[in-house]
């Protein structure tokens, strides 16, 4: 794999961490969604040939939600992105690239730890605390009730 250089580094830093950041509030999206509803985390552990998705996917991704090597490179991630937002900001001077770090911002301020485990956002039907998705926060989608 080539290097990045400098000028285009801050670019691929938002790419890559908004994307870890929406799989993040994915995972624990589905996860608040199935905790309490086994036949649900069947379903989802099904596979689905057709769409190359093999059996026990669903439990590979909360694994992969809790796992220590990937909570410390986000770890890092988080940190980079705390003391280079303004150069970050800067970088994002085309607008579908202000777009992405919008969200980045949006999906970083709602974890309060930066691989979810706990924080998360207060939904806005119940006011109950939980780590609803940014997503789900800001179309008023209530996560609580199937």
């Amino acid at each position: 794999m080539d290097a990045i250089d400098a000028e285009r580094r801050p670019i691929a830093f938002l790419i890559g961490y908004c994307g870890a950041l929406m799989l993040v509030d994915a995972a624990r999206f589905l996860r608040e969604l199935a905790e309490d509803r086994p036949h649900l985390k069947e379903k989802l552990n099904e596979p689905a040939p057709e769409f190359g998705i093999p059996s026990g996917v669903y439990d590979r991704v909360q694994e992969s939600l809790l796992s220590a090597r990937h909570a410390w490179h986000l770890y890092h991630a988080f940190r980079y992105d705390e003391t280079h937002r303004d150069e970050l900001r800067r970088a994002a001077s085309d607008q579908r690239v202000e777009d992405l770090f919008d969200r980045s911002l949006e999906n970083s301020e709602a974890c309060s730890s930066p691989i979810g485990i706990s924080g998360g956002t207060t939904c806005p039907n119940c006011r109950r605390g939980s780590s609803m998705p940014a997503t789900a926060a800001r179309t008023g989608r209530h996560p609580h009730r199937a």
